[in-house]
């Protein structure tokens, strides 16, 4: 089963840049064989970072590379996403020390938000997120009506 990641939690930053990777994401994170987090500033969301484990990391590795190697496509996003990803470890408490450019890309203060997006977390400054979550709420009822939910395939319970 994919790991997934599950609500919003929000956290304190202190004057170090440290931030308490929420408690149900570690579970998720440690199963992938690495305490830690691997973030990397939001491709597609300005003012977002994004967040994942070594298994996402390595499926979007094999994304990257599936662009021609050496091509403009396969450049751009290798450097947009890898060249600028951090690898961080949690200490004993499960906290993190978030470096200097992803604080600035997030305008992170003295409080994030952590928002479980399934495969991957976002790391917000909370009222960015706010705003965010308000657009996004508005822009799926004007253009999903429904969502057609998939049967569960594979040794669950059809009841």
């Amino acid at each position: 089963m994919a790991p997934i990641f599950l609500g919003t939690h929000e956290v304190k930053l202190d004057s170090k840049g440290r931030v308490s990777i929420p408690a149900p994401f570690r579970p998720t994170l440690s199963r992938q064989g690495f305490d830690g987090v691997i973030l990397f500033p939001s491709y597609k969301v300005e003012g977002a970072i994004e967040g994942c484990g070594q298994d996402f990391l390595n499926q979007l590795m094999d994304s990257v590379n599936s662009y021609e190697l050496f091509s403009d496509a396969q450049e751009d996003l290798s450097a947009t996403i890898f060249g600028a990803a951090h690898q961080l470890q949690w200490d004993a408490n499960g906290r993190i020390v978030l470096p200097d450019p992803l604080i600035a890309t997030a305008g992170l203060k003295d409080k994030a938000v952590f928002v479980g997006t399934g495969a991957l977390f976002r790391i917000w400054q909370p009222e960015r997120w706010s705003a965010y979550q308000s657009a996004r709420r508005q822009s799926a009822k004007e253009k999903v009506p429904s969502l057609a939910v998939k049967p569960q395939t594979g040794g669950g319970d059809p009841a």
